[in-house]
């Protein structure tokens, strides 16, 4: 894959996510009804995707950090101000790739 096209699919993965981020904590969703069986492995398999993408972006160690302080700040900080962060840095990181060329 080209550098420059490389460059537009991360810009577009991360503002999916940040509207996924926010769509996901603003928006009431159901859950999914999955039997206990198939809750495990479900986990493992998005996990895993999950985890592919974040090391192909490169950001693999910075979503563990994110985790880990978003974790530390739960009740600490209203959600007014904790779901609209990360999708903010998400936007503002996604400037980066946008403007390579």
């Amino acid at each position: 894959m080209r550098t420059a096209s490389l460059h537009k699919v991360l810009t577009g993965l991360m503002v999916l996510m940040a509207a996924a981020l926010v769509i996901t904590h603003t928006t009431p969703l159901g859950t999914l009804d999955l039997p206990l069986w198939a809750e495990a492995p479900s986990g493992v398999a998005v996990g895993f995707g999950i985890g592919v993408v974040a090391a192909i972006m490169g950001v693999a160690a910075g979503s563990v950090a994110g985790a880990v302080l978003g974790g530390l700040f739960l009740g600490a900080l209203p959600d007014a101000v904790l779901i609209p962060a990360p999708a903010l840095i998400l936007l503002v990181s996604a400037v980066k790739p946008a403007r390579h060329e």
